[in-house]
């Protein structure tokens, strides 16, 4: 009873939210290709027996109005299993690279610039990982993979930042903007301290976790403070190249609103068409 119903099942009303069953699938483990057959034939296959019965859960989980959630669990199906969560779980992933992709493009108005932007977050993360493993010799571990979405945020806004530094330099004291190189300079001297601050203090924040006792925490964190820093080398060296390129030779004189505009294919219809 302990190990297949909760504490406070009641014996007389004979309800539980939930319940737990096994049962053994399969051959009787004496064929060692018993377990491969069975993965092959029942798993994996299309119309194989784990197919039918994720159908006949879906069946039953609809007519119980949602009251009634059946979990399968087994040796044979964990890697199918694992293999589904992955899955949906690498859609939402792609879909928030997408999101923040769009957000980036609506509020820089240039796709360049958010894809450079977007590119220096995501490759932030390769270069850490090669950092991690070949000149600290550390495992990656899968909780170091989740500081993508964390990255995804910090990177963002230190695109923000500089960006805003170079609009606001049109407005800034009188001669900064006769040039675009004066212009450039007054900009990046105002976003480098402002991102070199939130960059340090975000990097001592996660540096604080390397006292952990606990391995995997103290590694993430550790992990954590690298890409936050190589990000941030990124962004003051490529993304403020970008700035600079989009500003020279895809930057459109064009008003809102029209095609090849402020905003629209960042400019490239305008290259092309010479």
């Amino acid at each position: 009873r302990s190990q297949l119903l909760p504490v406070e099942f009641d014996c007389g009303s004979r309800k539980t939210p939930f319940g737990h069953t096994r049962f053994f699938a399969g051959g009787d483990g004496k064929d060692e290709d018993a377990g491969a057959d069975f993965e092959r034939e029942y798993v994996s296959s299309p119309d194989g027996w784990y197919a039918s019965e994720q159908k006949l859960e879906a069946e039953v989980e609809q007519e119980s109005g949602g009251k009634l959630r059946i979990i399968l669990y087994s040796a044979a199906t964990i890697m199918s299993q694992m293999l589904d969560i992955l899955m949906v779980d690498g859609f939402l992933s792609i879909g928030s690279l997408v999101l923040v992709w769009a957000y980036m493009w609506w509020t820089l108005e240039s796709c360049f610039l958010a894809s450079v932007a977007m590119f220096e977050i995501i490759f932030s993360l390769p270069v850490t990982m090669s950092l991690w493993t070949v000149f600290l010799q550390q495992k990656i571990l899968f909780f170091q993979m989740l500081t993508i979405y964390m990255i995804l945020g910090i990177g963002a806004d230190d695109a923000f930042i500089l960006y805003d530094a170079w609009l606001q330099a049109r407005f800034a004291d009188e001669g900064v903007d006769d040039h675009w190189v004066s212009r450039f300079a007054w900009a990046y001297r105002r976003s480098f301290r402002a991102m070199a601050v939130t960059t340090s203090t975000t990097c001592g924040s996660f540096l604080i976790g390397a006292i952990s006792p606990l391995p995997q925490v103290r590694d993430f964190c550790i992990f954590a403070a690298v890409v936050v820093f190589v990000d941030w080398l990124f962004c003051i060296t490529l993304f403020a190249s970008a700035v600079a390129v989009h500003h020279r030779y895809l930057r459109s004189d064009k008003q809102k609103g029209i095609c090849c505009g402020p905003g629209c294919c960042c400019g490239a219809c305008r290259v092309i068409g010479g």
